[in-house]
Parts: structure tokens; sequence; C-alpha cells
């Protein structure tokens, strides 16, 4: 077992987004934007081919939307899972609503993957490139969901 405490200098990183796994992306959406003045930035519906390469899952679909809070600094997101109940147990974390993961913003994806794995972390799927970023959800020691991403600035 790797001693986590004694580990190298961490990397550099920003919080990207907290994602939260919900029923319905656009009721959840419609509350925060009604309640709390959350600034809606991005939403797609029925996304196949990038959480599928992401998560490894090849009857995974999702409908996802990012919301920037009120002042603009933390962003939201909300993903609803689609598949087969098979896909769930197999998948190695919740992906029903409840579920959820940390999103980092890192300097170098393949530098963040290295030592994520050396400490224990697995990646899930594969690198997946976005309009943003280039992104890899990994499963961390205690059930830890992380995605890591690196914005196109850095590639």
């Amino acid at each position: 077992m790797v001693n986590l405490l004694n580990s190298e200098v961490p990397l550099s990183v920003r919080l990207a987004h907290l994602s939260l796994a919900v029923r319905d992306t656009a009721q959840a959406s419609g509350f925060l934007q009604a309640c709390f003045g959350f600034t809606p930035l991005f939403s797609e519906t029925g996304m196949t081919g990038q959480i599928r390469d992401m998560t490894a899952q090849r009857e995974l679909s999702c409908d996802i939307c990012q919301l920037s809070a009120p002042g603009g600094a933390e962003t939201v997101e909300l993903i609803a899972f689609h598949s087969p109940r098979t896909a769930n147990a197999n998948f190695g974390f919740a992906v029903g609503a409840g579920g959820s993961h940390l999103g980092l913003v890192v300097p170098q994806l393949d530098e963040a993957i290295g030592r994520a794995a050396a400490l224990g972390a697995a990646v899930l799927g594969r690198i997946t490139d976005f309009a943003d970023c280039r992104a890899v959800y990994c499963s961390a020691p205690g059930g830890l969901l992380i995605e890591l991403e690196e914005t196109k600035a850095h590639v």
C-alpha cells in the first residue's frame, strides 16, 4: 500500500468543476437558475461518444449541463447518466442520481495521470478531447472518482 502522506510535492491544480449526478438536468438546472441565480454555460442532451470514451462503457449515454455559480468563479456540472442496469454494476462507482466526481484542472495531463496511478488510481476509459480541454476519469482509492483535465492552452 502506498503511503499517501509521504508522497511527492502535490501537483499544481485548480478546481474545474463539481459534478453531481441527477435524474433530470433540465429540472435541476432550472431550479439552480431560479433559486440561486446560476447561469448556464453548456448543455447537451444525449451525449454518447465522449462519455463512452471517458468511461469505457459502450452502452452509456448522458445529458449534461454546466452552470456558473453567482460571481462566476465556480462551475457546477449536472449529469444524468442513461444506461442499462448492468452497466452501472460494471462501472466501478455510482452513475445514478446522487453520484458525483471531482473535476480538477492540471497543467500536464499525462504527468497527473502518472502521479495518480502511482498513488493507486486507475484510468477508467481513455483521454477524451472536448472543445476546451482533454480529460479522463480515474477511480481513486476510497471510491473517489476524479476527472483530470488539461486545458487546450497547455496541449
